[in-house]
């Protein structure tokens, strides 16, 4: 055989075994086929995504409308000090404030530092108490005995004019109409002392600092308005 025949058989032979190429749709595909398309290999990227999305969208959310309050007072009580009486209490301070941030009401926040059964919530209360003693941010605290006592050995108070009690560093509480409020929510919650107290300026992150000395200036207005609501009744 020629090699020109042997050539042409091969090609023959070749061409036998090779498949036919299909002709390549070019339709182009519906919105529907191309969102089917997308969601068949991109599922689980886009549920992933639109969840990160969410908790960043919620996040800024709740910073940026978090309320500001114009004053912080702080709670230390041996017990826990349940969100209907911290509720109260500053329901009842922001009667006598004054709206320092400017956006038109009147906000008194109840920092509570209390005694808890739950271990985690007791470690951070006694953090944050300690850390709050250190920044000195907060102005006026409302304690019971046995933590005026504890906080008073620290040297944390300063006397007052206005109060009577605990040689002029307290103002004892419980016999007044505030503990009739606080017992209207949660009945039999005050039947001890408490008191209410100043922080001393002395050895605070925020001493004699601008922003230290108006808040004293604001907190005193606030503190004096309280003490002239006050009602006692007889000792029982």
């Amino acid at each position: 055989m020629s090699e020109e025949k042997q050539f042409r058989c091969r090609a023959e032979v070749e061409a036998s075994f090779t498949p036919e190429e299909k002709a390549v749709d070019s339709t182009p595909l519906t919105a529907k086929e191309k969102l089917q398309n997308f969601w068949y290999y991109y599922k689980w990227h886009t549920i992933i995504g639109l969840f990160i999305a969410f908790v960043l969208i919620f996040g800024v959310a709740q910073c940026t409308t978090k309320e500001e309050p114009d004053y912080t007072v702080m709670t230390v009580f041996d017990k826990y000090v349940p969100s209907e009486v911290t509720g109260k209490i500053e329901d009842y301070l922001e009667q006598f404030g004054e709206d320092i941030n400017g956006d038109g009401k009147v906000v008194v926040h109840i920092y509570d530092a209390s005694a808890s059964d739950d271990r985690d919530i007791q470690n951070a209360n006694s953090t944050r108490l300690m850390a709050e003693l250190q920044r000195g941010e907060v102005m006026l605290f409302i304690v019971d005995e046995d933590n005026f006592s504890r906080l008073d050995n620290l040297n944390v108070f300063e006397k007052y004019p206005d109060f009577k009690d605990k040689d002029g560093y307290a103002l004892n509480l419980r016999y007044s109409n505030l503990t009739d409020e606080l017992n209207s929510v949660r009945e039999g919650f005050i039947n001890h002392e408490y008191y209410v107290a100043k922080r001393v300026l002395k050895g605070t992150d925020y001493e004699n600092t601008e922003k230290f000395i108006k808040s004293e200036e604001k907190n005193l207005k606030l503190l004096d308005k309280f003490i002239d609501s006050l009602t006692f009744k007889n000792e029982e």
